[in-house]
């Protein structure tokens, strides 16, 4: 089974530095055109499962890459839960009084209200685990959705990283590819943060 997850197009509040867990913002136009350029990139593609976020920035991104396709939506494929941090910028939540203690540890500890990045890799392993073998899957789904599932499938290290909000060394940039193949129950990596598809030399004849 190969498993194409697919990071959203941007947002207004992804352009201000806003965190958006699971507040409902939609794509902003620039997302949009992200979205269209994956839809050329995706239009030889087969895939046997189209599943999405239940947000519609994620909706959104699948209803414009794969037009005509109708996305199964799944809550367990949503973005972090800030909790009190969500809508506010990265200085703004420094403020607060229990940040530096939370971004010490962010893959065991929940934000104030909200839930651990830990516990988002295991909603969308349940998901990702359920999934029949020998298909084609593609989901649209959010960036530190994608970065806390695949660290549970590899093994991946989540120690916290000086600077940074969440546990994750390897950028994941919007409407980014990344695919995992399981294979007798294991999983491996094909493909990490492919934006090809957004170069500025890329469809040019399209």
């Amino acid at each position: 089974m190969r498993l194409t997850l697919v990071r959203h197009g941007i947002t207004t509040w992804n352009r201000e530095g806003r965190w958006q867990g699971h507040t409902d913002t939609p794509l902003s136009p620039e997302g949009e055109a992200q979205a269209r350029r994956l839809a050329v990139r995706l239009r030889h593609a087969h895939f046997d499962q189209v599943w999405s976020s239940d947000l519609q920035r994620a909706q959104q991104t699948a209803q414009l890459a794969l037009p005509g396709r109708t996305p199964q939506l799944d809550p367990r494929l949503r973005e972090v839960h800030f909790g009190q941090y969500d809508g506010h910028t990265y200085a703004e939540n420094r403020v607060h009084p229990e940040f530096e203690q939370w971004q010490q540890d962010s893959w065991t500890q929940a934000p104030p209200g909200g839930e651990s990045l830990r516990a988002v890799g295991e909603r969308a392993r349940a998901w990702a685990e359920q999934l029949t073998d020998g298909q084609e899957v593609v989901a649209f789904t959010h960036g530190g959705t994608v970065r806390a599932l695949t660290s549970l499938l590899l093994a991946w290290p989540t120690a916290a990283q000086p600077g940074a909000a969440l546990p994750f060394p390897l950028r994941l940039l919007h409407a980014s590819i990344t695919r995992l193949v399981r294979e007798e129950g294991r999983w491996a990596l094909e493909t990490w943060n492919d934006i090809g598809h957004l170069e500025r030399w890329a469809g040019a004849a399209d």
